[in-house]
């Protein structure tokens, strides 16, 4: 190891990766340990952990500034992209649910989960937006419907976390916080949680 990378890693310095606690602990101290490196590659795209420790503050801060509290759910249903981590890291940091749908599963399931979730926020991958604006009428619990990036007739989320400076990322979720819920796939009837 050269001197650069020693400098570099934290670990080296008497900070450990895996010093116990939650999941949003070790999202914390992995976004420190190297923060030049690459944390993502989205096609052309190379992301930092820098940059993604930028990100989940930005969400971090708008989720206590917007008033989502400890246990509140937060559902999304994406394609394959690094911004989807990026949300459901800090919620991981805050103590939220975390839901993620299956892209391609179909509408009834997807409504049922966000129901009994008992969601209250929802963001989605712009190319769903016809199909999310059918479950609206249907998932009254939900007060917040945001999108990754433009969509007509829902808010970006992007640019909605973009006001915020980035700051340091800390975790505030204890240990009992059910901070994911994950659903079968509903082959033997409606999707379960678990």
């Amino acid at each position: 190891m050269s001197g650069a990378q020693a400098a570099d890693d934290p670990l080296r310095a008497g900070s450990p990766l895996y010093g116990g606690g939650t999941i949003g602990d070790i999202i914390a101290r992995s976004l420190a340990r190297y923060p030049s490196r690459t944390a993502f590659i989205d096609g052309e795209r190379q992301i930092s952990y820098r940059e993604v420790g930028a990100a989940i503050s930005r969400i971090v801060q708008w989720l206590d500034a917007a008033g989502f509290k400890r246990g509140d759910t937060v559902v999304q249903l994406s394609r394959n992209r690094p911004e989807q981590w990026f949300v459901m890291a800090a919620l991981y940091l805050c103590g939220l649910r975390s839901v993620t749908l299956h892209a391609m599963g179909s509408a009834e399931d997807h409504i049922y989960i966000l129901n009994d979730s008992e969601a209250i926020a929802f963001l989605f991958d712009p190319s769903f937006a016809s199909q999310v604006q059918g479950y609206q009428a249907r998932c009254p619990g939900i007060r917040r419907w945001f999108s990754h990036g433009r969509a007509d007739g829902f808010t970006d989320f992007w640019a909605e976390v973009s006001g915020f400076e980035p700051g340091p990322i800390a975790c505030r979720s204890a240990a009992e916080d059910i901070i994911r819920l994950a659903y079968t796939g509903g082959t033997t009837g409606r999707p379960k949680g678990v």
